[in-house]
């Protein structure tokens, strides 16, 4: 009788569950579900009863946000809607037809928050008659403009040199409810205009490394938030100050090619010794930092650019006495920091934020790590377990990027680059990501790593990484591949779920018009296709591909960039050219538009071209030089910039070029 009444309750609770929509699965998924039109337009036939509203006391980034709106608005319909401040209007209500920006006190009267969106992110709320924009900072609320943009008036932001902004007799305003939440903190590409373009960096809602930007027009830059980007120690510990009467507290005479002792002054504990030390110094450096800076977050302490590690006696010791591993003497140094520094921030009643940060990079890429009795990986001793508070900033610098990071068949990252980060995950889960995407030896010849920029996301983002910071073409700009990239990574650090290819297609449709753009998502695959075969062909084992061709010959070899391959990859270009120039939906503007953007692939071949030329298509002097000219006419006209990390000018290749 049991096994009955048991039987009639579980059917009985089926029925209940499928009656309250819990068995509604039957039916198809058909994807997302627009949003209904709410019967209001923002823009109609000219015209709009619609007010941009701000805060009277608004940011900085609120206001770029709100005539960022208004601007491309105008260009996508003629007209220029009305940015007013809330105090400006006698009633304002979400029955009245506003589109709110950023903290305003009528979007304070709704019953949602732009709150726990992970630093970044923004809503898009429709109330009645009002859209409300608004992110979880000031420059969420800017990134969300830019959403509402590309969503609902079909714009596309594309790249430093171009913006896809259609021409549209009317923006319908649709019953929106979209919250966006970005997968990691800290999204960075460190390519050249991130250096110098706020537009541009905010419309990928990147943070920009660099300080030296109009900061606080886009909500700041990571120089806001953070102390500094990188190779930090002498920032707090000047050699060129210290050196003449303190040089014991470095590893050599010279500023650029030393590190500092980080043995001076510091126990292997931990604790810190008496007297002028550096790690005192250093202490009383981040002080200052703090004082000066009041909305820093994060202290970055990172190694100096170079391997010229101190290796007098008492670092030597230490550092077997910690395990063997120089990356603990810099665990121990941000630890010491850390805990000194939280200790005077209490003393002094100071409620703040504070994170420390510090490099497993080149020389300390070596987790403090080692394996127990029963083979298990920990930390090699108590004093190298990172603090609560201590992110590490790994940054793979001598990854293969012809394979995914975690990709344990690649025999370059499995050891040395997966391995080692999964050694730091044993004593940490805390951590940055410093990553790299371009060949800095070749910037302009194509690198074969889009097919595993997601599958490195999604990696980072499985294992908690909070921020991610990928450095590209730091001194080049303006071609196809690096503006592709920095791109793509836009989108997947937002979302790393996102389908690659359909963004890749997606791209080249707006960049080059529906029919070039099909032939340049042609000629991508041709290139993914030809690098992978080549990479499997070329060896007995599948090939790596470094970020410096001298790590990977293979990567700009005359068996690879050979004539073949390169009069293929040009008949994509032609062919792109054809499909503009006989499109006859296209107008004279938009034709020249996309010739102009199909330079920025041609530039690319044509380089591969000139990087083995001589050994390659060399036929007579003065083909040689109707080349050259040619290649370094268009990467000059595109102000390309450089092509490759610290190396000559464009005019003085030319000059070599063309003079020989």
């Amino acid at each position: 009788m049991k096994k009955i009444r048991r039987l009639i309750a579980v059917m009985l609770g089926m029925f209940i569950a499928c009656s309250a929509g819990a068995c509604k699965k039957t039916e198809p998924d058909h994807g997302p579900v627009e949003p209904e039109f709410t019967g209001n337009y923002i823009v109609k036939d000219g015209q709009s009863d619609y007010t941009i509203l701000l805060s009277q006391t608004a940011q900085p980034a609120e206001v770029t946000a709100a005539n960022e709106l208004r601007d491309i608005i105008k260009k996508i319909t003629g007209v220029s809607l009305e940015v007013l401040a809330e105090n400006k209007l006698k009633d304002v209500d979400a029955r009245g037809k506003f589109i709110s920006i950023g903290d305003t006190a009528l979007c304070r009267a709704q019953d949602f928050k732009a709150e726990n969106l992970n630093t970044d992110g923004f809503l898009l709320k429709v109330v009645k008659n009002s859209l409300f924009i608004v992110g979880e900072n000031q420059r969420g609320t800017l990134y969300g403009v830019y959403e509402f943009l590309e969503r609902e008036a079909a714009c596309k932001f594309l790249s430093p040199s171009y913006d896809y902004i259609p021409s549209l007799s009317e923006i319908k305003l649709r019953k929106l409810d979209v919250t966006e939440i970005p997968a990691f903190a800290l999204r960075s590409d460190f390519y050249y205009p991130m250096s110098y373009d706020t537009k541009y960096t905010a419309k990928m809602r990147y943070l920009s490394q660099f300080g030296g930007m109009a900061a606080d027009s886009i909500g700041g830059t990571q120089m806001t938030y953070w102390s500094d980007g990188g190779h930090s120690f002498y920032v707090y510990v000047p050699h060129t100050k210290y050196y003449a009467e303190h040089n014991d507290w470095f590893s050599g005479p010279d500023p650029v090619n030393s590190q500092p002792c980080f043995s001076n002054g510091l126990n292997d504990d931990g604790t810190l010794k008496e007297g002028d030390s550096f790690i005192r110094t250093l202490i009383e450096g981040v002080k200052k930092v703090i004082l000066e800076k009041p909305m820093l977050t994060h202290i970055m302490l990172g190694q100096q650019d170079n391997d010229n590690v101190c290796r007098c006696e008492n670092c030597t010791r230490q550092i077997a006495a910690l395990g063997g591993q120089r990356s603990a003497q810099l665990v121990l140094v941000i630890n010491a920091v850390a805990r000194e520094i939280k200790a005077w921030m209490k003393a002094e009643g100071m409620d703040r934020e504070m994170n420390f940060v510090t490099f497993s990079y080149w020389w300390s890429m070596n987790a403090p790590t080692k394996r127990d009795e029963n083979g298990k990986i920990v930390a090699a001793n108590e004093y190298v377990i990172p603090r609560d508070d201590v992110y590490i900033y790994f940054a793979p610098i001598g990854a293969c990027y012809n394979h995914p990071i975690n990709d344990t068949s690649c025999s370059k990252n499995v050891v040395d680059i997966y391995g080692q980060f999964e050694n730091w995950r044993a004593i940490t889960d805390r951590f940055y990501v410093w990553d790299y995407a371009a060949n800095f030896n070749d910037y302009l010849s194509w690198y074969p790593n889009l097919p595993v920029l997601k599958q490195n996301l999604l990696y980072y983002r499985e294992i908690g990484v909070a921020g991610v910071l990928t450095e590209g073409a730091i001194t080049g700009q303006n071609y196809y591949q690096q503006d592709l990239i920095s791109w793509l990574l836009s989108k997947l650090m937002w979302n790393p779920d996102q389908d690659v290819n359909a963004l890749r297609a997606e791209y080249d449709r707006y960049y080059f018009g529906e029919k070039a753009g099909k032939i340049i998502t042609e000629y991508t695959d041709f290139m993914n296709s030809y690098f992978e075969t080549t990479s499997r062909t070329q060896s007995d084992s599948v090939l790596h591909a470094a970020i410096y061709t001298n790590h990977t010959p293979w990567l700009c070899s005359v068996e690879t960039l050979n004539e073949k391959m390169l009069t293929k990859a040009s008949d994509y270009v032609a062919r792109a050219k054809q499909a503009v120039e006989g499109d006859e939906s296209l107008n004279a503007a938009q034709k020249e538009q996309y010739l102009r953007n199909l330079e920025q692939v041609e530039v690319q071949v044509l380089y591969m071209m000139y990087r083995n030329y001589d050994a390659v298509f060399y036929t007579t002097a003065e083909a040689r030089y109707e080349f050259m000219l040619k290649f370094f006419d268009m990467a000059q006209k595109l102000n390309v910039n450089a092509l490759m990390e610290n190396g000559k000018s464009l005019e003085e290749l030319r000059a070599d070029a063309l003079d020989n």
